[in-house]
């Protein structure tokens, strides 16, 4: 972008900083770390060309082009801003970017504290620049990473499951249900008919009707989102169902429930390579920055000293 030092409009009555301070400071950060005075060339994005006129700065245009290349490198929120609020989003930018640029001619930056300010959100981008580079700069063998996806395989699984269900009388004198134990029984004779090989459609359209405990029919998709957050081991031994496989009996609060699989899938470990490597790299650095953090642990020897300090 060029300077801009003389195309800005004044600052809003109530002054500059009424405006969103978040706002505000993703501004100075950039400027700070000269993210917007940057010359590459930005991408051509939309139906509008890079030389159209889209606003002007007092009297000066500002084109599509420009407008790209600002946001191209602002904060998310920031970004946002200029495509919800243009007018006020763009004002602030420019105003700051005039501000800063007299601040400089004037040598303010070279002042306290504004020298010590800008040392200290200098140092503050560097650190996180620095952060993201440990972050993805860990080596993940290849081996490793298969191992972790096999040792994971559940969290790539993805099923359909059927179900027929034999409720039991949980109260004393209720004609409609059987008891328990007999319940059981009706359940385990369902299993022995479906692995015998019967039609499960069928089987349960004949007991649908049956006088008492009605057999019920239902289904289950399993995911590896449903795996992953699952502490019942009953979730997890239904996703290992292979398509026609029936399940043990499963006691739940009020019937005895089997299940058999239709569909099962397993993503294959090169859909899902890029997303182990990072999960990887994220142990491998979480481990590097306990160590940093332990190394760079302070002890306090003189609290005192520290509360009597002057602002």
């Amino acid at each position: 972008m060029r300077a801009f030092e003389n195309q800005a409009t004044g600052p809003p009555a109530g002054g500059l900083f009424h405006f969103n301070s978040v706002f505000v400071q993703s501004c100075l950060l950039l400027i700070a770390s000269g993210l917007v005075q940057a010359q590459s060339p930005a991408p051509q994005t939309g139906e509008v060309p890079d030389e159209t006129v889209v606003a002007h700065v007092g009297e000066r245009p500002v084109t599509a082009g420009e407008v790209r290349r600002i946001v191209s490198r602002l904060p998310p929120v920031v970004a946002m801003s200029v495509q919800e609020q243009p007018k006020t989003a763009l004002e602030l930018l420019f105003q700051t970017r005039t501000l800063a640029a007299e601040a400089e001619a004037a040598k303010l930056d070279q002042q306290s504290p504004a020298a010590e300010e800008l040392a200290y959100t200098r140092a503050q981008i560097l650190a996180r620049v620095a952060t993201n580079r440990h972050r993805y700069s860990f080596v993940i063998p290849l081996e490793d990473q298969k191992k972790h996806y096999q040792a994971n395989i559940h969290r790539y699984v993805s099923g359909k499951t059927r179900s027929l269900s034999v409720p039991f009388r949980v109260k004393a004198g209720n004609p409609k249900l059987l008891p328990e134990a007999q319940a059981r029984q009706k359940v385990n004779q369902l299993l022995r008919e479906l692995r015998s090989g019967a039609d499960f459609e069928k089987l349960a359209k004949a007991h649908a009707a049956d006088a008492v405990s009605p057999v019920k029919a239902g289904s289950f998709e399993v995911t590896g989102s449903i795996l992953e957050g699952s502490s019942d081991s009953r979730v997890h031994i239904i996703s290992t169902l292979k398509p026609g496989e029936v399940s043990e009996p499963f006691r739940e609060e009020s019937s005895f429930t089997i299940f058999q699989g239709v569909e099962r899938k397993v993503q294959p470990f090169e859909e899902v390579q890029k997303g182990v490597e990072v999960e990887l790299q994220q142990v491998k650095f979480r481990e590097w920055f306990a160590a940093f953090k332990a190394r760079l642990a302070v002890s306090v020897a003189n609290a005192d000293f520290f509360r009597s300090l002057k602002k």
